[in-house]
């Protein structure tokens, strides 16, 4: 329970963190720090550690507690919070920011963001078609 509690306030403090890079800090300051570019169907490696789906669960479950505590922790912020927490871990993962095409450009779900690993996508999952802009993978990934 401790360890749960831990991963959650990394996780606000994570969230808190890449709020205030989107609101303040140029995208082209900060987009290296999600990790190295990448081809956008990028299929992510399963790493050699028999703990990897515990972490990543943990990782992710921390991320969503975490997320009804930062305001506008909306799906940019969680993936961005996502891979830097996977990336601390060593764990590989490939944020990916995309658009919806056709949609107009006040809506909400115009822009997308999510995290995919070698079990599927982590967070941001939708049921939208999302355009691929950039993908980015952890630094860990091999």
């Amino acid at each position: 329970m401790i360890r749960h509690r831990l991963r959650v306030a990394e996780a606000i403090a994570l969230l808190a963190a890449a709020r205030i890079f989107i609101a303040l800090v140029p995208f082209a300051s900060w987009k290296t720090m999600l990790g190295t570019p990448v081809a956008h169907d990028r299929v992510v490696a399963r790493p050699a550690r028999s703990d990897a789906d515990d972490r990543i669960r943990g990782c992710r479950a921390a991320i969503r507690r975490g997320a009804a505590y930062v305001p506008g922790a909306i799906c940019l912020p969680q993936a961005m919070a996502l891979q830097w927490m996977l990336s601390r871990r060593k764990l590989p993962s490939v944020l990916t920011i995309g658009f919806l095409p056709g949609a107009a450009e006040d809506t909400e779900d115009r822009l997308h963001a999510w995290i995919t690993s070698w079990r599927g996508i982590e967070i941001g999952d939708s049921n939208a078609r999302h355009v691929p802009i950039i993908s980015m993978a952890s630094r860990f990934d091999p």
